[in-house]
């Protein structure tokens, strides 16, 4: 049977439901899960997010695309799945017992299955089959060049964005008519 790694990782989540529930008394809302790319603060290293605020409401939790050995993609989701239990808890004692509770092991902010654990997201596995993605490497990516500088207007505060090369060529001028500033 053909499957997507969403409804994989959709799956997976409804197996960790109970689990949370007995192991640390948590009940995790309905939400969505995909693969995706690290935002906001901290997002260059971390390998999952959960993020609350969505328009339906509904937690989103994303595991890294780097991310392609099952077992870590699970106790990654299982991080994910305990904040979207917790929401606005972040990494604060709360989240450290249940995490604990469910055999997450490390500091709260980076954890790993722990020994208890390991067996139970083989028993997953054995229910879900193979994770079916191909990781992706972002290690060719190419880095940003150019970093756009601001200008704005003295007088009325009107901002742009623009590169040091245009900036060399001559300074933006606003619409009121002044010469912007850099900076």
């Amino acid at each position: 049977m053909e499957t997507t790694r969403e409804a994989w990782l959709r799956e997976a989540v409804a197996l960790m439901r109970p689990y949370i529930r007995e192991r640390a008394g948590l009940d995790v809302p309905d939400v969505a899960v995909s693969v995706g790319f690290p935002y906001g603060r901290g997002g260059r290293h971390a390998i999952g997010q959960c993020h609350y605020t969505t328009a339906d409401g509904a937690p989103a939790l994303f595991v890294h695309p780097e991310l392609d050995e099952a077992t870590r993609v699970l106790d990654v989701l299982l991080h994910e799945a305990l904040h979207a239990a917790l929401p606005d808890v972040g990494h604060r004692r709360p989240f450290a017992r249940a995490a604990t509770a469910c055999g997450l092991a490390g500091k709260p902010t980076a954890t790993v299955a722990g020994d208890d654990l390991t067996p139970v997201l083989a028993g997953w596995l054995a229910k879900l089959g193979n994770y079916p993605h191909a990781r992706v490497d972002t290690s060719k990516v190419k880095k940003q060049t150019t970093r756009m500088l601001r200008a704005s207007c003295p007088v009325d505060g009107y901002t742009v964005r623009v590169s040091r090369k245009w900036l060399e060529v001559g300074t933006p001028v606003c619409p009121c008519g002044v010469t912007m500033e850099e900076g």
